[in-house]
Parts: C-alpha cells; sequence; structure tokens
C-alpha cells in the first residue's frame, strides 16, 4: 500500500499538480489556467481516486504491491486488487486532466513577448511533465483496466494458459515510467 499511495496517489498527481496549479500562471504572466472547469474535474477525480484507496487501506489493502504484477494480481491473491486498480485508475485520468490543462495553458496564455525560449524551466519541466502524463497515462490505465478483466472475467490477456503473456503486463506497465532491470 505504501507504493500505492506514494506513486499514484502523491508523487505522480501532487507534486507536478499542486505546484503547477499556482506558479505556471504567475511564471508565464496568466490569471489562470486555460481551462478551469477541467482543472476542477481533475481535484474531483483525484479525491474520489484517493477515497477508494482510503477504503482499500481500510478494508484491508492488496498484497500485489505497487506494480500489480500479473499473475500474482490476477490469480493468485485474494485481495482488493479491482478496487485498488479502479482507484489507480481514477487518480490517473486525474493527472491526465492536469497535463491536458498545463499544455493548454502554456501554449495559449503566455504574456506577450513570452517566447519559448524565454519559458522559466520549472514551467518547461512541467510542460514536458505534461506531455509524459497524457501521452503515458491512458497505457497504464488500459493496463490496469485489462488487470481487472482478467481478475473478474478471467478474459486470458496476460494468462499463458488462456493463450495471453505475463511479459505484455511488463512491457504495457512500465511504458508508463522506466523499463525492469533485465540483469
Amino acid at each position: 500500500m505504501h507504493g500505492i499511495i506514494m506513486i499514484f496517489f502523491f508523487l505522480v498527481p501532487s507534486v507536478p499538480a499542486t505546484l503547477g496549479n499556482f506558479l505556471i500562471p504567475m511564471m508565464i504572466g496568466a490569471k489562470d489556467l486555460a481551462l478551469p472547469k477541467v482543472n476542477l474535474l481533475s481535484w474531483y477525480l483525484y479525491i474520489i481516486g484517493g477515497c477508494m484507496g482510503v477504503y482499500v487501506m481500510a478494508s484491508g489493502g492488496v498484497d500485489t504491491g505497487w506494480t500489480f504484477t500479473t499473475p500474482l494480481s490476477t490469480h493468485y491473491v485474494n485481495t482488493h486488487v479491482i478496487s485498488t486498480a479502479m482507484a489507480a485508475f481514477i487518480a490517473g485520468f486525474s493527472s491526465v486532466f492536469t497535463g491536458l490543462n498545463f499544455i493548454v495553458t502554456i501554449h495559449k496564455m503566455r504574456c506577450p513577448g513570452m517566447t519559448w525560449f524565454r519559458l522559466p524551466l520549472f514551467v518547461w519541466s512541467n510542460y514536458a511533465a505534461s506531455i509524459l502524463m497524457v501521452l503515458g497515462t491512458p497505457v497504464l490505465a488500459i493496463t490496469l483496466v485489462l488487470v481487472m478483466l482478467e481478475r473478474a472475467f478471467g478474459i486470458g490477456v496476460f494468462d499463458p494458459t488462456k493463450g495471453g503473456d505475463p511479459i505484455l503486463f511488463q512491457h504495457l506497465f512500465w511504458f508508463y515510467s522506466h523499463p525492469p532491470s533485465t540483469s
């Protein structure tokens, strides 16, 4: 549970979103973010995902580790894999909406004279992180949905006895952040 909370509910959504929401508009000379309703939706999704994560902790947790490694998460453990994956899925889309909002804000709301090469390094780093969130998080989300479907309905995407491949899970999951060690 420590890894799930640390990665899905603190590092990924809160650090860029908290600092970016306050600092990006000030640094580019905008009054607010470009899409305030999307920003609010992102906050609500984060709260819903966080509440689901707290529910999972209070009801016994999950023992797959923060990576939901298959076939452990799809066959062998009897803990709250589906509700934990759903909580991470919802929190992930909170990050996608935040990243989309930052990209639009940086593109469209810079003050006159603020060219790309005059942007502060913090804005550039949030811009890069936002692109990674928008492009990488949906892959992780689909991976978690496939884990939930395999767990609930036995569809066999990652199960070798049904024609699936557990290595496919590693490729999809680690596309999000970094590849596993090969040595």
